[in-house]
């Protein structure tokens, strides 16, 4: 296991400390160092800054490897420092619940996890065996394969979730570390992961899965590794990508008699009833986008306003995550359509599959960039996804945009006073849950006129706490937009100010081919149609008379299709009129 002893340079004020401890409690956090803080006991009090980098949004994922090896390293010493394991495996695995989007973060927070419960991992030959061993050891004794353990198995299968997401080409390009640690989580995947749903998973079903997905994915991963450069960690790689391990793992399988195979139980603590909301049934989050009182207006009509954004101070249903086979579904689809675009379709829809599989209930995208030339699709695609995961849509540019209080709301007392557009969104979506795209935010501009600077605002949409806290300047309150997912978009990254690069996840819509536009002109046709008001399908036929349409973006597409849908209904209107 790698280790790093170097002291993390990062340095929290009391302040953001508290923040960042409030937020963690948000997320249902109720370890000790949370719950008691501020503690007095200088040790507890010390490993708070280390938990605090795990889900803080503005440090580096190379910083949050450090904390994490950190805290494995300390629970290696002195486990008795951190009280209860369960509780402990509990609050790691909700902290970076947003964030296990790396194959290095998904291994160390499983080998930490198996520490934390006794449990350890044997991918080498054991003295005096002569075949490789690949497994879980519990006090010395071999898990049998089809056991479900609580805290490990649905974390194996988000690892699953993310490694399969992952396209052949990044497979390629993955370090000969990682792709033995994505042989090793996969392996233990089909030994240990709960069925869909949490129903049995039968060892025969898991060999034939095993068959049928593992060993092409496997690979894949070995695909090339003669030529990769070895290690220069010092430290010896396992033996997961051996063709006898996977055999081994297929062997155990089919021989098993899982009738023998129990769920494991980790005792009475109480964080075991708290891991998995999603292994009950699932829970209805209700909220009040406003959650206190509204100041009344001296103006009838300013009252008239107030009145009708006073529904949003009742708790409405939070619009939940699809099921992580629906989310896979839903990435196909999204691909199939934008096939240009695999790579970020599969880093924001692997997201959501890794927080679902964790018990994530709550339709949340994470603040989002999509960066790309001009025409490839961004927006279509954000209204695509919104659609998708049953969110309420709506796209703000930004470019140009030199006035905050479309974003802020408006004075009380001027004719033109109304509360915040994103309030008038979530008051049309009856509830918390919407997905907003700002537009162009490399073109905002920098000037500000009678309100705050745009980025600014937008720098306080994108922080969690300050969203929990927005404050209208219209109806004079907080409001909580903590439900709202916001997607940006831009074309340059260069004008960008990093505080607004380091709240969101960054990905790249790619130029699309002449291959990928001809399979979009399906998809192009049915947004004509929508735009023109015609039932979908009115187009269907259409597409071998648009083929080989000589345009370079999507935009170029739609423009062009709508001028030859024009000439070939005019000209059949034509031949229709002379007979």
């Amino acid at each position: 296991m790698d280790t790093d002893d170097s002291q993390i340079a990062w340095r929290y004020t009391d302040e953001r400390l508290a923040e960042l401890v409030e937020a963690a409690r948000d997320e249902g956090a109720s370890h000790p160092l949370f719950t008691l803080w501020p503690v007095g006991d200088p040790i507890l009090a010390n490993n708070i800054p280390l938990f605090a980098m795990l889900h803080d949004p503005e440090v580096t994922h190379r910083d949050r490897l450090t904390a994490l090896r950190l805290i494995y390293n300390r629970v290696a010493r002195l486990p008795v420092e951190f009280g209860s394991p369960s509780l402990l495996a509990l609050d790691l695995q909700l902290l970076l619940a947003d964030r296990l989007n790396s194959i290095e973060l998904l291994h160390l927070l499983t080998h930490l996890t198996y520490r934390l419960l006794g449990y350890e991992p044997r991918v080498s030959c054991p003295d005096g065996e002569r075949r490789k061993a690949f497994g879980l050891y519990k006090d010395g004794e071999l898990v049998p394969a089809g056991t479900t353990m609580q805290f490990v198995s649905t974390l194996i299968a988000s690892a699953y979730s993310h490694i399969s997401g992952i396209s052949k080409t990044n497979l390629r390009a993955l370090s000969l570390r990682k792709r033995h640690q994505a042989a090793e989580l996969l392996l233990t995947h089909y030994l240990h992961s709960p069925g869909e749903g949490n129903a049995l998973w039968g060892c025969m079903e898991r060999w034939s899965e095993l068959k049928q997905f593992g060993d092409p994915l496997m690979d894949r991963l070995k695909e090339g590794e003669a030529d990769l450069p070895p290690d220069d960690s010092g430290q010896q790689l396992p033996c997961t990508l051996d063709v006898e391990a996977i055999r081994l793992v297929g062997h155990r399988l089919k021989t098993q008699d899982f009738a023998k195979s129990v769920k494991v139980s980790q005792g009475a603590d109480r964080a075991q009833s708290q891991l998995r909301p999603s292994e009950a049934a699932p829970r209805e989050h209700r909220m009040a986008v406003i959650p206190g009182s509204i100041p009344p207006a001296s103006d009838p009509n300013d009252q008239m306003q107030i009145q009708r954004f006073k529904v949003l101070q009742t708790a409405q249903r939070v619009v939940q995550l699809p099921t992580p086979d629906q989310l896979y579904r839903i990435q196909v689809t999204l691909t199939e359509e934008f096939p240009w675009a695999a790579s970020a379709i599969e880093t924001i829809l692997g997201e959501l599959r890794v927080k679902r599989q964790l018990g994530a209930l709550d339709c949340k995208v994470r603040p989002t960039l999509i960066a790309g030339q001009p025409g490839v699709g961004k927006t279509r695609f954000a209204r695509r996804l919104a659609g998708e995961l049953n969110l309420m849509f709506r796209a703000i540019s930004i470019g140009g945009m030199d006035d905050s209080r479309a974003l802020l709301g408006t004075s009380r007392g001027w004719s033109s006073g109304q509360p915040s557009s994103l309030l008038e969104l979530l008051l049309n979506a009856q509830g918390p849950s919407a997905m907003v795209l700002l537009d162009e935010v490399d073109k905002a501009s920098d000037r500000s006129v009678n309100s705050a600077p745009v980025a600014s605002a937008l720098l306080g949409l994108l922080e969690a706490e300050s969203a929990r806290r927005w404050f209208d300047t219209f109806l004079q309150t907080e409001c909580d937009l903590s439900m709202v997912s916001f997607i940006l978009t831009a074309n340059s990254l260069s004008r960008l100010p990093t505080p607004l690069l380091s709240r969101c996840q960054i990905v790249m819509f790619e130029e699309p081919s002449p291959e990928h536009i001809a399979a979009a002109v399906p998809h192009a046709l049915e947004d004509l149609a929508d735009e023109w008001g015609l039932p979908r399908g009115v187009f269907v036929g259409f597409e071998q008379k648009a083929h080989n349409i000589p345009v370079r973006s999507i935009r170029e597409l739609k423009t062009m299709l709508a001028h030859v849908l024009r000439s070939e209904i005019l000209l059949e209107g034509n031949r229709l009129a002379r007979h």
